[in-house]
């Protein structure tokens, strides 16, 4: 069965001064029997880093899009691990 993946988090931070600080993404994963969650936190600099009203969703959703590739690389790391472990086990 395919991997299904699923946004659970893009969380926009505000440092002390209203900026977009960092995001904080969350992933989930399921091959259908067995689900897990990848997460990344991505710290601003450069023109990243601007207020907090100046990110809109469609900014925070392609900024995500260049973190997914590698969330759904390491879902796919984990559910390979806990396959083949239960495999090993025989559950």
């Amino acid at each position: 069965m395919a991997t299904t993946y699923t946004w659970v988090v893009k969380n926009l931070n505000a440092d002390q001064r209203g900026y977009a600080q960092s995001i904080y993404l969350e992933m989930q994963g399921t091959d259908g029997v067995n689900t897990v969650t990848e997460s990344a936190i991505s710290i601003f600099g450069g023109s990243d880093y601007k207020p907090m009203n100046q990110w809109s969703q469609t900014d925070v959703d392609n900024f995500s899009l260049n973190q997914q590739y590698i969330l759904e690389q390491n879902i796919n790391t984990q559910l390979a691990t806990i396959t083949a472990l239960q495999a090993k086990v025989g559950a």
